[in-house]
């Protein structure tokens, strides 16, 4: 019979006796909840029989409350005098705008010319356009397809190409489709 080591018997013994240490782990959060949870102590139940109450005598609640009562405020008066032809400032109404605006989470939409970019080629595949798991960016074929409309796989395309595909994908999704993304700093 071949001796197994400290560790293996332990985990061994683990592994034959995970339900009962999961019950035990649950019984002991239920007992350490009912603990924890506010309420009658064991020494102060009286029997509802004898006319007592289940939970100890009647506490009064304060009169003093926990929080402070709302208060209400004025709204401050204009600085400029009624008849003054400045008149106070007017809100401006919101306008919004017609073209939507392609908020940048820490790299550049227009070009992959930038230190953002180069990052996130080298850590996905060396800077190599021709890598052969989805080029410089490792689209994944679906992703290329749908993204450029043409089949895959992505390091059979030039590198403008797959620039070109990386800023379009990047303009639907931001840095959401790399997941060396945190590595660069882009999260």
């Amino acid at each position: 019979m071949r001796r197994l080591s400290k560790t293996n018997r332990i985990a061994t013994w683990t592994y034959q006796h995970w339900t009962g240490i999961a019950a035990a782990a649950i019984a002991l959060a239920l007992i350490l909840t009912l603990a924890l949870l506010p309420g009658p102590s064991a020494g102060s139940l009286t029997s509802p029989a004898a006319g007592g109450s289940v939970y100890g005598p009647a506490v009064p609640l304060s009169s003093t409350p926990a929080w402070p009562s709302p208060t209400t405020t004025t709204a401050p008066t204009t600085p400029y005098p009624p008849s003054s032809p400045i008149g106070a400032p007017q809100a401006q109404p919101y306008v919004p705008t017609t073209t939507p605006t392609v908020v940048s989470a820490g790299g550049d939409a227009t070009s992959t010319d930038t230190p953002d970019w180069a990052c996130i080629r080298e850590h996905e595949s060396g800077d190599n356009y021709s890598d052969g798991n989805g080029g410089a960016y490792q689209f994944e074929d679906g992703t290329w397809q749908s993204t450029t409309g043409t089949p895959g796989p992505a390091e059979d395309y030039s590198p403008a190409q797959q620039d070109a595909a990386a800023l379009e994908l990047y303009n639907e999704r931001g840095w959401e489709p790399w997941t060396t993304r945190w590595v660069c700093g882009l999260g």
